[in-house]
């Protein structure tokens, strides 16, 4: 039979736990905060970049670009599929890869082959099993913009190479904290789409405009070859 002393001693023991985790809590809200408003500070740059390389392609139909230039045989087709690393994320995992299960279903009625890279442990877990990975890349604690370099420049290289006819990214779109919309984007050939940029309404009757130093600068500089 426990004395006195030992039950306020449990006593103690549940409320220091509950203090730990009650800070826990706040730093996890804060930083989720955080996370949050990034996306929705970086999502109208990105809208605006669409639109820009939308204008710029719509405009100039005969700019050369070898992002822009579509293989005349489709023979294969690379899907790109970002992930977390960790679990506990609610469907978040599973509607991605359900998605991009149905993205390589698709491809195969256009494509002969479709390899698959992915983003994310959770991802290569799934699809090392039952494909040939091109690729694969962990996030780890935070997302760097070197990984992004890496990953453009590796899907890059394979289609300016000829090794693949075209690529298709599927990722998870934050739209709260509690829903993320599965996405599947065909990223390569690079041909915008204008559907994407919510915020931005092409006008037909608007006055020409002139590009500095010239429309193939401007796509160099929005989609650059060389990546370092």
């Amino acid at each position: 039979m426990a004395t006195l002393r030992d039950i306020r001693r449990r006593i103690r023991s549940v409320e220091k736990t509950q203090q730990i985790t009650s800070a826990m809590r706040m730093v996890a809200a804060a930083k989720l905060r955080r996370a949050q408003n990034a996306i929705l500070a970086a999502r109208p740059y990105s809208q605006r970049i669409w639109a820009t390389l939308y204008e710029v392609g719509r405009r100039e139909s005969g700019l050369e670009h070898p992002l822009l230039r579509p293989h005349e045989r489709l023979e294969r087709l690379e899907v790109l599929v970002i992930s977390s690393d960790r679990g506990l994320c609610g469907a978040y995992n599973a509607n991605a890869i359900k998605a991009a299960t149905a993205a390589i279903a698709e491809g195969l009625t256009e494509f002969r082959q479709v390899v698959v890279s992915t983003v994310g442990r959770k991802a290569t877990e799934h699809f090392r099993r039952r494909h040939s990975l091109a690729g694969s890349w962990s996030i780890g604690a935070r997302v760097e913009y070197a990984l992004a370099v890496e990953i453009a420049k590796h899907l890059a290289d394979r289609y300016e190479s000829g090794e693949i006819d075209g690529v298709v990214v599927v990722y998870n779109e934050f739209v709260s904290a509690l829903t993320q919309r599965p996405q599947t984007v065909r990223l390569l050939p690079l041909v915008p789409d204008f559907s994407r940029v919510r915020s931005y309404e092409p006008d037909e009757g608007r006055e020409p405009y002139e590009i500095e130093p010239s429309p193939a600068a401007v796509m160099e500089a929005l989609v650059p070859l060389a990546l370092e």
